[in-house]
């Protein structure tokens, strides 16, 4: 019995309740027409355990809200005080039966993600299909739980911030509730964004790195205020309220030639720039809210500023020149405000880039900063690397090697080892976090990524092309460079921010081109830099690693098991 003495032994009446181990029983649960299911002390704290190191190597972490929407029965129990065993909210959910509709149960779901700031929904298999598709959170099936480590990191006693979530809070005094389906005349009127990427669908690309990686957030139209509103909202946080600030990408023009794309007329130094309408507006937000940018895949627009706390930009400006970057990050006049909470909120300031004199590029109007062209080139500068295009004397990309297990110069990786990659990445996914490697790769301020084809050319073409088998999909791919680096000028926890551009086919090269952009990576399934250029079959094989200054302590590959 749990008295004011013995109150001191346990860390939360959960702890002391139910989960000390032991043979009495913990969970009796009985079903219609059914024998009761028993759990004594003991088993019901394993199946908590295991539970919560799922939830955790899914990166569920103190207060984030989930929501369980599965039939009733012992594994929602377990997973509801899994939850709680966290210090997250768990919300218990009807499931979907053939007495409702479909449609309204998406719908209704939606809505409660879009106004409760849901982190991730476990769901049956039937039914998680339908969810992922109209939900802007993870969707997991109790199958994609169990592929995680049962152990990874999970706390060793039940957090003491554990509460169950049974109905809403009291309004505070001046704080509107938002009604369903309801609207904010201050609200910006925007739409979803035709170039926001679609969320990948199969179950392993909904959970996150077994680390505690952080996932930026993508905010439509719900999430976007024209103007401060005069009343805050109840929950749903965080929101961005525009003010005054624009989001100004390169768009890409009609008619122009593909070399031209981007630019304001055919062969010239200035840039296509337009500031978003705000129809169709999202944008991404670092978790920690601390940065953010435009949603965009990159291929209609490509965003030419962003957006920072004072602090963040101040301490990216030192680290890049801590490491002899020819990139200065410039604030601009504009703000944006991010709501975090009922009373609390973020100003980010608008950055664009300088490209230093010293390194003979110039800078003025936005839509005329010019910079090189190439993406090795334009890494170069962020990183202060005086040459980062890969040969077998580079010793930065020995690191590739090491990871293959090989002492073959880099260029000489053949289409045996090539397998041999690929066939690990099949076999043992989950270490590449461990190595620091593909969608795990951590650059630096000052770092870049680096995402290199592997294998060898069974033909080469005209153009500069090559014919390469790509294993995994098992197609022959034409490609028309090897590789594509983006160096890192910002990093906000594991979101990271770059600065790139690429060949456009005009043959600039390292000569002034006015078409940089940059863009906002993260490390959950779906937000990483290898990820976003793998799916643009624009590489075969491809491994991506994190380039700098020093060798990247990448560990060898080991033999397969």
């Amino acid at each position: 019995m749990l008295t004011l003495s013995r109150r001191a032994d346990y860390l939360t009446l959960l702890d002391a309740a139910c989960l000390r181990g032991g043979a009495e029983p913990a969970l009796i649960y009985v079903a219609t027409d059914a024998e009761p299911i028993t759990l004594s002390a003991e088993q019901f704290r394993a199946e908590v355990e295991r539970f919560a190191g799922q939830l955790h190597s899914g990166g569920i972490r103190p207060r984030d809200l989930i929501v369980i929407a599965l039939p009733q029965g012992v594994t929602g129990v377990c997973l509801f005080w899994a939850a709680l065993w966290l210090g997250a909210l768990p919300s218990m959910f009807p499931p979907l039966t053939e007495k409702l509709d479909p449609a309204r149960y998406q719908a209704s779901m939606r809505e409660l993600v879009q106004l409760s700031g849901v982190r991730a929904i476990i769901a049956a298999d039937a039914t998680a299909p339908l969810l992922a598709e109209g939900v802007a959170c993870p969707v997991w099936r109790l199958a994609d739980l169990a592929a995680q480590p049962a152990l990874s990191g999970a706390p060793a006693q039940p957090a003491p911030v554990a509460s169950v979530r049974r109905a809403p809070p009291p309004v505070p005094a001046g704080v509107n509730a938002p009604q369903p389906g309801g609207g904010n005349a201050q609200r910006a009127a925007v739409q979803p964004a035709e170039s926001r990427p679609v969320r990948p669908a199969g179950p392993a690309s909904r959970l996150g790195a077994p680390s505690a990686a952080q996932l930026y957030r993508v905010l439509d139209s719900s999430k976007i205020y024209g103007q401060m509103p005069t009343t805050r909202p109840w929950f749903g946080y965080p929101y961005v309220v525009v003010n005054d600030a624009r989001f100004i990408a390169q768009e890409k023009q009609g008619g122009m030639r593909a070399v031209d794309e981007f630019l304001q007329s055919p062969g010239g130094l200035t840039a296509y720039v337009k500031k978003h309408s705000m129809n169709g507006l999202s944008v991404r937000l670092s978790d920690d809210n601390n940065m953010a940018i435009e949603d965009s895949n990159l291929t209609n627009r490509q965003p030419k500023s962003f957006y920072a706390t004072q602090e963040l930009l101040t301490s990216a400006n030192q680290a890049l020149t801590k490491v002899g970057s020819g990139v200065k990050l410039n604030q601009g006049k504009r703000t944006l405000t991010v709501l975090t909470g009922w009373y609390t909120s973020k100003t980010l300031v608008e950055v664009y880039p300088r490209f230093l004199k010293s390194k003979g590029y110039n800078y003025g109007q936005l839509d005329q900063v010019v910079g090189p062209q190439n993406c090795n080139e334009i890494a170069e500068m962020v990183t202060g690397i005086r040459k980062i295009l890969p040969t077998g004397d580079d010793t930065h990309l020995k690191a590739v090697n090491r990871f293959l297990n090989s002492d073959d110069d880099f260029a000489d990786i053949d289409n045996a080892r090539t397998q041999t990659y690929v066939a690990y990445l099949n076999s043992r996914a989950t270490r590449l976090s461990r190595l620091r490697a593909n969608r795990f790769a951590t650059p630096d301020i000052g770092d870049a990524y680096m995402i290199r084809t592997l294998g060898e050319p069974s033909e080469f073409l005209s153009g500069g092309r090559a014919r390469i088998r790509d294993y995994a999909s098992g197609t022959d791919r034409i490609l028309g460079w090897a590789e594509h680096f983006a160096g890192v000028v910002v990093r906000s926890g594991n979101d990271t921010l770059t600065l790139e551009n690429y060949a456009r086919g005009d043959n600039r090269q390292a000569n002034p081109d006015p078409r940089w952009y940059f863009q906002m990576y993260g490390q959950n399934h779906g937000q990483s830099f290898h990820e976003f250029h793998s799916a643009k079959n624009e590489y075969a094989n491809p491994v991506t690693v994190s380039v700098g200054k020093t060798v990247p302590n990448l560990p060898k590959l080991g033999p397969l098991q």
